[in-house]
């Protein structure tokens, strides 16, 4: 321990300790115990409680654990149950050393049992209590509802749910937690920062991560709590992940998973992917204002997408395909819509055609994925027919 002092007077002012004192206590005789994080319910632990005599003198302690709230069961090495409300060990400590005694228990309830240790001899003595976490057995399922409460027109909210539970639910072992955050991210907005990584991989690997940066930075913005470390941390990252992707860019402007390529010498030059090129471009257009781009590249990527387009509106695709949704014209159209609104110099032909062809393409037959792409994107650009496709 560390002791400082000072004082105050009416006339003289205040006084204060030049030095200070430093004062070492030691206890000659404890009990110590260490326990597990958890313990299932119903499973045998062994608990060691050691015993420090530091005394001259060599002690026969008495080391008891008490039950007395009945939290937990005594058992012994064949696991058969003791009954007893405590047991109590008799441990010789000699002078300047240490003894251990250890009890087998089994915990009946859930939750936190409380553990109550004594060490008595006939020249001193300690008490501890130590608290032993209980969780069930079996494992963890979640449910998880989410309410949006809005009190700016009304003073109380009120709404209810109802909880399915298994027929083979482990006994006590359900619970329920409310949270309330004050943010429309909900307890995603405390830990923002993990959504920042520095880009790497594959093309669609480093693109995965390049597009978080922006969407966090876009908006720690927009709620002005974006910090110049996250903005240099951010900027960073971005300038890193757009140099990558050089990497995966083939000549004519696109881009594929890999870049251009064989996978074998027998077979042919890898082409660019439709889907991967709208993306890359669309995302690349959003941090034009963070990074510093080479626009010449990107037009020539532009002049990619409006090759692949089809007479009848939709977009092509001729490179490789990794997931199901994108064999859909529908998603293919759709994310080059994206791609061209936010082009500077945007060929509104060419958008015409596309919206022309999701209005009349986005029906019932397709899947749900592929038809709310088509409808946020004709959203996005203002088709009048947009409205229609949400319901």
């Amino acid at each position: 321990w560390v002791l400082t002092a000072f004082s105050l007077h009416p006339e003289k002012g205040l006084g204060v300790t030049s030095d200070q004192l430093k004062i070492k206590t030691f206890q000659p005789f404890f009990v110590s115990v260490r326990l597990p994080y958890s313990v299932k319910r119903g499973e045998v632990i062994n608990v060691p409680a050691l015993v420090f005599n530091y005394l001259p003198k060599q002690l026969d302690v008495e080391v008891t654990l008490s039950n007395e709230d009945n939290e937990y069961d005594f058992v012994d090495v064949s696991n058969e149950v003791l009954g007893e409300q405590k047991r109590t060990q008799t441990v010789r400590v000699g002078a300047n050393s240490a003894a251990g005694a250890s009890f087998l228990l089994r915990p009946k309830i859930i939750g936190s049992i409380l553990l109550k240790f004594t060490a008595i001899s006939p020249l001193a003595g300690d008490a501890v209590h130590k608290t032993l976490k209980v969780v069930p057995e079996g494992v963890t399922q979640y449910k998880n509802r989410a309410f949006f409460v809005n009190l700016k027109d009304v003073h109380e909210f009120k709404d209810s749910f109802e909880l399915d539970l298994p027929e083979e639910i482990v006994p006590d072992s359900q619970h329920v937690e409310f949270g309330l955050v004050g943010d429309l991210l909900g307890p995603v907005i405390k830990n923002l920062e993990r959504l920042l990584h520095l880009p790497s991989g594959c093309a669609e690997q480093t693109m995965s991560k390049l597009v978080p940066n922006y969407l966090v930075y876009d908006y720690l913005k927009y709620m002005k709590k974006l910090t110049p470390e996250l903005e240099h941390r951010i900027k960073r990252n971005l300038e890193q992940g757009y140099q990558n992707m050089f990497h995966y860019r083939h000549n004519d402007g696109s881009y594929s998973s890999f870049g251009p390529g064989k996978w074998r010498e027998e077979d042919p030059e890898r082409n660019g992917s439709t889907w991967l090129t709208a993306y890359v471009l669309r995302s690349f257009s959003q941090i034009r204002d963070l990074i510093k781009l080479d626009e010449k590249k990107l037009e020539s990527g532009y002049e990619f997408l409006l090759s692949r387009q089809a007479d009848n509106g939709s977009f092509t695709e001729n490179g490789e395909y990794f997931y199901g949704s994108q064999r859909s014209a529908l998603t293919i159209t759709a994310n080059v819509l994206l791609a061209l609104l936010e082009q500077q110099n945007p060929n509104q032909t060419a958008i015409d055609k596309a919206v022309a062809y999701l209005t009349a393409n986005s029906n019932d037959k397709e899947d749900l994925l592929p038809r709310a792409i088509a409808t946020y994107a004709l959203q996005r650009a203002k088709s009048p027919d947009a409205a229609k496709h949400v319901a």
